[in-house]
């Protein structure tokens, strides 16, 4: 059972005012008894706070993965390297040097991994894998296999490269599914009905053509916000 929760997002939970939205994304991730933070949001006070309201803690982390160098989806993580133990970390090749030995002096026994191609992420599970960087600007997408079908979900910040380089990553793992997260301009609506098996969207964050994908029947689309929560 893999079980999602989203933890930092643009959009407002209708059911919960408490719950603190800001731009940015994170997204709260429970497979094999393991627990993972993709992403980490803006502002850590706020990633904290929504934690709190949603009764999860994050002092026992196996991993941070983040998916590329943009304040929205990594400035929260000093906050987080401060309340958890000892979690592997994942950054995308185009980190500086100098960022994952700062992080390496909150953990124990630091894993911080600068990762740039495929990468099934072992340490974790043979069942996680990243895509590896992809250009421009440099972003990773995590894939996750799940359920008795082994049935692929691929989790993205903002998409900036675009879909389409992440699926074509993912192929050798696992057949996509479902895609949770940011979308920023992408819009390719045949690209994933003529080349992909993917037929359920959860959007959110920086996606634009929210509608388009939902008035496209052969698609399920979701609109994601912070509390959001999904188990498949």
């Amino acid at each position: 059972m893999l079980k999602i929760t989203v933890l930092y997002e643009n959009h407002k939970n209708p059911n919960n005012d408490l719950l603190e939205t800001a731009h940015g994304f994170s997204a709260y991730l429970e497979i094999e008894g393991k627990k993972i933070l993709f992403d980490t949001g803006w502002h850590g006070s706020i990633l904290l706070k929504n934690c709190n309201l949603l009764n999860i803690s994050l002092k026992d982390l196996d991993a941070i993965i983040v998916s590329h160098a943009h304040w929205d989806h990594m400035g929260g993580i000093t906050h987080v390297l401060e309340v958890t133990d000892n979690p592997d970390i994942y950054v995308p090749e185009e980190f500086s040097k100098v960022q994952p030995k700062e992080y390496e002096k909150y953990l124990k026994e630091p894993y911080v991994e600068r990762v740039k191609n495929f990468k099934v992420l072992d340490r974790i599970s043979q069942n996680i894998a990243s895509t590896g960087t992809q250009k421009p600007l440099g972003e990773q997408a995590l894939l996750i296999k799940y359920g008795e079908n082994g049935e692929t979900i691929m989790i993205v910040g903002c998409s900036h490269p675009g879909i389409a380089p992440f699926i074509e990553k993912s192929r050798n793992f696992g057949d996509v599914k479902a895609i949770l997260g940011g979308f920023h301009g992408f819009k390719d609506v045949k690209y994933l009905i003529n080349k992909t098996n993917v037929r359920n969207l959860y959007m959110g964050h920086c996606s634009q053509y929210i509608e388009k994908f939902q008035n496209e029947p052969t698609l399920t689309a979701s609109s994601i916000y912070v509390g959001y929560q999904i188990t498949l």
